[in-house]
């Protein structure tokens, strides 16, 4: 899922695969693999459908696609038809909706301002923290207690790369003129006190 983005809010999902964003109407037993789904998934010609079920059936995946046309054989009012009488007795099963990068983007949004809240305090939603290979250390301890150590100086440490020459001359630059002109503003600043003072 190295390419995949999941917005989750209680029951409501919606996902950012390699094929496009959909809204995951129902996962029955987990069913939704993001991997699997983007192997079997072939644009050309699942690109022209709304929704797109997707059912385990002897452990391969099956994709089938439906549309908002009500006058075709796969509007997706009949998407319990085709669970009921092409899939196996209770099958394991996704249904996604192909949803725009706006609908993504909003609900994204959405997630990171969600906030919740539990009598008078309210409680901001936090993101996991990323952790790293380098803030990861396997201790050498007993074989029956393995300790795993978090270095939290490297947790999420924001790396620093040397700036191109032309940007950091312009960045000096940029600096020099602010501090010229706080010492302009500073002895302005004497020399009205000292005016004052006379």
């Amino acid at each position: 899922m190295d390419n995949c983005d999941i917005i989750e809010t209680g029951d409501f999902m919606v996902i950012k695969t390699k094929k496009g964003y959909f809204e995951v109407i129902k996962n029955v037993k987990d069913a939704l693999d993001i991997t699997k789904f983007e192997e079997c998934y072939i644009e050309e010609w699942y690109d022209q459908f709304n929704y797109i079920v997707g059912d385990i059936s002897d452990s391969k995946l099956r994709l089938k696609g439906f549309s908002n046309n009500q006058t075709s054989k796969v509007y997706y009012h009949y998407i319990p038809d085709y669970l009921l009488e092409e899939c196996n007795y209770h099958p394991t099963y996704f249904i996604l909706k192909k949803v725009t990068q706006e609908y993504y983007d909003e609900h994204k949004s959405d997630k990171l301002n969600e906030s919740i809240t539990s009598g008078e305090n309210e409680i901001f939603h936090l993101e996991k923290e990323n952790f790293d290979k380098e803030s990861l250390t396997l201790t050498h301890t007993k074989k029956s207690q393995p300790q795993i150590v978090i270095n939290t100086m490297k947790m999420n440490q924001v790396r620093t790369y040397a700036l191109p020459d032309d940007l950091a001359k312009e960045v000096l630059r940029d600096k020099l003129a602010e501090a010229q002109a706080r010492r302009m503003n500073k002895d302005r600043q004497n020399r009205q006190r000292q005016g004052r003072s006379r």
